[in-house]
């Protein structure tokens, strides 16, 4: 699985989840805007 597709479906799960990216930040513990370059890359 590249990072194209690992962006895509983490992105994908998220908003099937009906979780925003700062409700995810909070879960994981880390910033949103390594989630905002996760999902954009």
């Amino acid at each position: 699985m590249n990072k194209t597709v690992i962006n895509l479906r983490l992105a994908d799960l998220r908003r099937a989840k009906h979780i925003t990216q700062n409700e995810l930040t909070e879960a994981i513990g880390t910033s949103f805007q390594n989630i905002s370059k996760w999902e954009n890359k």
